[in-house]
């Protein structure tokens, strides 16, 4: 377990920061300003460009049109072992955490101006935590999988969940401590998914399992002509 040492310490604090947020929040404490916060938003970046642009943005953390992504990967040969099934089982891991959590902590959503239909409790965002598991999974697949390096590549997929979790407070559809709070479990579960998936990876070597989920057939096909 030594080469997953620094994942295991980082999933650790981000777990014990979603501890403390989660305390916080339903303590209530701040529940005035969080509400105020919302407003405030609303209020400064109140044109209709900014409305269509948060209405599509947020889509980007729509459990299903994440899961379509996936099957699309899926169909695609080079990416359906690679990333395809890995990020699937992350985002699978991440709706079940947050349906849990939800109906763990009960919290009910903003009372306040709504500018799309929501459903269900409110703590952590769905759609942040799903965006944020899916973004931070897919980096990691590119770092380790693909050997990509650019850290262009990497800023500019990290903006979406944030822009997910900007765009869920400004359509009113949650309070800042549930968007903190996604930002701190989602990186935690898509680490966690990504040792999983790797330590199978290796345990699985030499069986049926490790060929199906593992082995690129059309790389090993390709080889076997070239002998």
């Amino acid at each position: 377990m030594r080469i997953y040492k620094k994942k295991l310490i980082v999933i650790t604090s981000l777990l014990l920061a979603f501890t403390i947020v989660t305390i916080i929040v339903l303590s209530g404490i701040f529940e005035t300003w969080e509400f105020n916060v919302g407003d405030d938003i609303n209020y400064f970046i109140d044109n209709q460009i900014t409305f269509i642009f948060m209405r599509i943005i947020t889509f980007a953390g729509d459990f299903f049109v994440l899961l379509g992504a996936v099957l699309l990967l899926f169909i695609i040969p080079k990416t359906r072992k690679k990333i395809g099934l890995p990020l699937g089982f992350a985002l699978l891991a991440s709706a079940a955490t947050n349906q849990i959590l939800k109906n763990i902590f009960r919290r009910e959503r903003h009372p306040g101006f709504n500018l799309i239909e929501t459903s269900g409790f409110s703590f952590p965002s769905g759609h942040t935590q799903n965006s944020t598991v899916f973004f931070v999974m897919l980096i990691l697949l590119l770092f380790y999988a693909f050997g990509i390096r650019k850290k262009i590549i990497f800023i500019a997929i990290a903006t979406i969940p944030f822009i997910v979790g900007i765009s869920r407070i400004y359509l009113g559809a949650h309070y800042l401590g549930d968007i903190i709070a996604s930002f701190l479990i989602g990186p935690a579960i898509a680490l966690t998914a990504f040792i999983i998936w790797d330590l199978l990876r290796e345990k699985s070597k030499g069986t049926k399992l490790h060929q199906r989920l593992f082995v690129d057939k059309t790389k090993y096909k390709n080889i076997k002509r070239h002998r």
